[in-house]
C-alpha cells in the first residue's frame, strides 16, 4: 500500500520515492545533517548520486518495485 508522508518520519534505511510515479527513482533515507538541517537521500541504483531535502517534503512509502 503506497501511501504519502514526511521525511522526518521515515526511518534511516528505509526506500522512499519523491513522486507518486512507478518509474520514479528509488532513494534510500539516509542521516540527519544538523549542520543544514537536512535528510540526506542516497539513490538505490547509483551510489555515487544523492541529495538533501528538508524533513517536511512529502514522499512516497509502500511501494514495490
Amino acid at each position: 500500500m503506497t501511501k504519502q508522508v514526511a521525511l522526518s518520519s521515515v526511518k534511516p534505511g528505509d526506500y522512499v520515492r519523491l513522486s507518486s510515479s512507478e518509474t520514479a527513482p528509488v532513494w534510500i533515507r539516509g542521516a540527519y545533517d544538523q549542520s543544514t538541517n537536512r535528510y540526506s537521500l542516497e539513490s538505490w541504483d547509483d551510489i555515487g548520486r544523492s541529495t538533501q531535502r528538508k524533513g517536511s517534503v512529502l514522499v512516497w512509502v509502500g511501494f514495490t518495485f
